[in-house]
């Protein structure tokens, strides 16, 4: 039986043909469904079950990609299948009006993903430089057995990891001070790793893209060698918009 998978609501003038490989389906066509105001980009599958593999996975992130590099979109979560584009309509028509609503609220607007790390070689080696008694304890240590040094090295560790967040506590202050100007929200993701500075989902006009993008390699200039940055653009706005269906009632 052939069913239906979903990849995101778009406005109804924005309704294309999309000339990428469909999910389950290599050779399967991509097209959207017009229900009232909005358009539906699905494909047919006659798969009964749409397995997580990871060609699956990117095959639907590269059509989110594609369609979010310069329209609006309500993008759909890995995985939603419709029986047939009757229950599309029928699941879908009811809520065209507050869909088209959401659309119209981004439109003009990206989702950019921003992650900055801290090198841990070049970070920790910069606080040692930046105090001399540290430096000193550091040195005096390690002419002494391990054995006769343990909880001064735990001591010292400690010391070290104090230092380390408020670098990194006074780094994301930086970056937030400084993009908040030009974005229109931003979503600080929590993280457990010892080397995170920040993490963050960007809500940014496209015409504001290119200064919020210049902004961040002028703090990455500032700040030197001691931080790697990873900026992808534009990614699907999950952070800040989408649908959320049960699979099995799709």
């Amino acid at each position: 039986m052939t069913q239906h998978y979903i990849y995101a609501v778009l406005r109804r003038e924005d309704a294309r043909t999309v000339d990428l490989p469909a999910v389950a389906e290599p050779t399967g066509r991509i097209a959207c469904h017009v229900i009232g105001d909005i358009a539906v980009v699905a494909s047919p599958t006659t798969q009964s079950e749409i397995l997580s593999t990871r060609r699956n996975m990117l095959t639907h992130t590269k059509v989110l990609e594609e369609l979010v590099r310069d329209l609006p979109i309500l993008p759909f979560r890995f995985g939603v299948v419709a029986t047939d584009l009757a229950q599309i309509e029928a699941i879908l028509g009811p809520r065209a009006d507050e869909l088209r609503r959401m659309l119209d609220e981004i439109a003009g607007s990206v989702e950019v993903g921003l992650r900055v790390d801290f090198l841990e070689q070049a970070v920790f080696q910069q606080i040692v430089a930046d105090n001399p008694e540290l430096r000193r304890r550091s040195e005096q240590l390690k002419r002494r057995p391990p054995s006769e040094t343990y909880y001064e090295q735990i001591d010292l560790g400690r010391q070290v990891e104090e230092r380390l967040g408020q670098l990194r506590a006074d780094l994301a202050d930086r970056l937030s001070q400084r993009l908040t100007p030009l974005a229109e929200q931003i979503i600080r993701h929590k993280s457990s790793e010892d080397m995170s500075i920040f993490n963050a989902a960007i809500l940014v006009r496209r015409d504001q893209e290119a200064a919020l993008f210049a902004e961040v390699q002028r703090l990455e200039a500032e700040v030197g060698e001691k931080i790697t940055m990873k900026y992808l653009s534009p990614v699907p706005p999950y952070n800040f918009v989408s649908i959320r269906l049960d699979a099995r009632a799709a």
